[in-house]
């Protein structure tokens, strides 16, 4: 089946369109990075499209001129013709219509064409550029790309002399883009892989990668361009595709497993449908034309469409799932790498694809990902996933394994820990387990995960209901859950301290927090006071005394005036015990440890 889905994406890639948009891997930050370059691309680009417009009138006026120096009577003569008597006649009052009023009558496409291919020659050099420009749009109302005077001033053209006009080119053309399309399929495929990548790099190394892509591209289009297509020197080159190119060489390493979700239209499918309906249409005409008259052809034509839409959609669109290594191959080889080596054999070697420029800018990408380790982390990223999915289908023996082999790659990964524990507890082996939950919880505390390490707390509650850490963590982890509104866990949390631990420094500040939370965030008077005279009986000289004193007095105002009901749970809660007390000779060790 994945080898069908990727010969069908092949085939689409090829003969009409793909789309990714969805990479299947969580997101742990919002990736600002991203979205900034997006809105800086499409902002520059919008202003570029005002200026195009704005000048539009004068490109008009100049671009007439320019057609009407260059056309011959042949040209003439041959946009006049046509494959029958009614097309040359309407072709021939075309061209006679802007002979005879080129302001106000539109310049026939073949005589633009005829124009441009007078205008361009085998080598296009700055002037001619503009003036194929100004008869390129001589008939626009409207355009959508920018004008070749900030092409002139910002866009990167091999040919320019300058060091300072070549390093101007290269920071300033990564954000201009020759039109809408253009800039919709960049800003997509940045979207998709740039956010992932942002993700896991961080925003300073993700934009230092995606800047040093930009500039490797150009560098590259460069080289190629003065060794293999001289006479394309002075093309302005515009677009952050070869930037993006280095986004995907990048994310081809770190995520080479991750799916990719892509949406896709195939268009010999569509053909042979088209064809197919067309003839049902027309059997359809014949036979039933007599009930239904001209209708009877778009019974038959639209019936075979519908069915299309209701049995066999996927033939000619739909959404496929492929590994990200197999998407961004294709997509190098087939849309890059053969046109980039076709356009050095081609008789003008020129083409307004910057292959090489995405080139470039994807092998930068994949030499940054290994200076940097990308593809190690990646490597480990897909053990743990191997370790996560064998947990899943309670493969304790695979899950060990594989966390095991993670594990001697990143002896700090708390992930790896977390699903040792949960291995662990599937083989009842209740010692093992607290250990591995331990563990986990300061792995992810020394990386910085504290939701995540939290998280791992809880759900070894769920096993061993008196699992306990030392004070200073068990502090952190009942402050992490308050600030994740996990308010009546973060509560519990905090009041084990001061009952296991009495002597510890940390049962002063967390017996207050967790009368705090019981009065403020749980609505539960009574046990905010007990709590608070315990406080007060324990610290008499604290410096906190006074929020306590104050805290108390709010919880006996609430008890008095009973606008909240009382907490059920009245009794000193029962005293957690310490990791070190466990006992494999407990017998009630699975529920875990004893009470001190």
């Amino acid at each position: 089946m994945q080898i069908l889905t990727i010969i069908n994406f092949i085939i689409s890639i090829v003969f009409f369109i793909t789309i990714p948009f969805f990479v299947e891997r969580p997101k742990r930050r919002i990736p600002y990075v991203t979205y900034s370059l997006i809105g800086i691309n499409i902002f520059v680009f919008l202003a570029s499209v005002v200026v195009s417009n704005v000048n539009l009138p004068a490109d008009h006026i100049q671009g007439l001129a320019a057609i009407t120096r260059v056309i011959t009577d042949d040209d003439r003569a041959a946009c006049s013709a046509g494959s029958t008597l009614e097309k040359a006649a309407a072709a021939k009052a075309a061209v006679d219509a802007f002979e005879n009023d080129p302001a106000n009558q539109p310049a026939p496409d073949c005589i633009i064409d005829k124009a441009v291919d007078h205008t361009a020659g085998r080598t296009i050099d700055r002037e001619t550029f503009d003036r194929i420009y100004r008869i390129q749009h001589v008939n626009d109302k409207v355009i959508f790309e920018p004008h070749y005077s900030l092409l002139d001033e910002f866009a990167y053209r091999a040919s320019e002399p300058s060091l300072g006009g070549k390093i101007l080119g290269m920071c300033c053309s990564i954000f201009l883009h020759e039109g809408f399309m253009h800039i919709l399929a960049n800003m997509i495929y940045l979207w998709v892989f740039g956010a992932a990548l942002e993700d896991v790099l961080g925003p300073v190394i993700y934009a230092g990668a995606y800047i040093l892509c930009g500039f490797a591209a150009t560098l590259v289009y460069h080289l190629m361009t003065i060794l293999y297509m001289p006479q394309a020197a002075d093309v302005p080159v515009v677009g952050a595709s070869g930037a993006i190119a280095g986004v995907m060489g990048l994310f081809v390493l770190r995520f080479y497993r991750t799916p990719v979700r892509i949406f896709y239209i195939t268009a010999i499918p569509l053909l042979l449908i088209l064809v197919v309906a067309n003839k049902v249409g027309e059997i359809t005409a014949l036979t039933l034309g007599v009930y239904f008259g001209g209708a009877a052809y778009y019974l038959g034509f639209i019936g075979v469409w519908v069915g299309i839409a209701f049995y066999a959609r996927k033939l000619i669109l739909g959404v496929m799932k492929i590994p990200s290594y197999w998407a961004i191959g294709v997509w190098l080889v087939l849309l890059n790498v053969l046109p980039g080596i076709l356009a050095l054999f081609s008789d003008t070697r020129y083409d307004s694809t910057a292959y090489w420029g995405h080139i470039g800018g994807f092998l930068l990408g994949m030499l940054y990902a290994l200076l940097i380790g990308s593809q190690e982390q990646g490597k480990a990223e897909f053990m743990l996933e191997d370790a996560q999915k064998a947990l899943t289908v309670n493969d304790a023996g695979n899950a060990i394994k594989f966390a095991l082999n993670l594990l001697e790659r990143e002896p700090n990964n708390g992930a790896a820990y977390e699903v040792m524990a949960g291995a662990y507890d599937l083989q009842k082996n209740s010692d093992a387990a607290l250990d591995n939950y331990e563990l986990a919880i300061q792995k992810h505390m020394q990386s910085g995960f504290r939701t995540e390490a939290a998280g791992v707390y809880i759900e070894s509650l769920k096993r061993y209901p008196r699992f306990i850490m030392d004070p200073a963590t068990q502090l952190a982890l009942g402050t992490q859950l308050a600030k994740d509104s996990r308010m009546q866990e973060a509560a519990e949390t905090l009041v084990k301290i001061p009952y296991t631990f009495p002597e510890a420094p940390e049962g002063e500040i967390s017996l207050l927090r967790g009368a705090q939370l019981y009065l403020s965030q749980l609505r539960q008077p009574e046990m905010a006071q007990q709590l608070l005279q315990l406080f007060l009986e324990r610290y008499p000289h604290s410096e906190w005394l006074p929020q306590a004193q104050s805290a108390l007095r709010a919880a006996a105002l609430q008890l008095a005036a009973g606008d909240e009901q009382a907490v059920e749970r009245t009794t000193e809660p029962e005293p957690a015990a310490r990791r070190t007390l466990r006992s494999p000779a407990n017998p009630t060790l699975e529920n875990g440890p004893p009470p001190r």
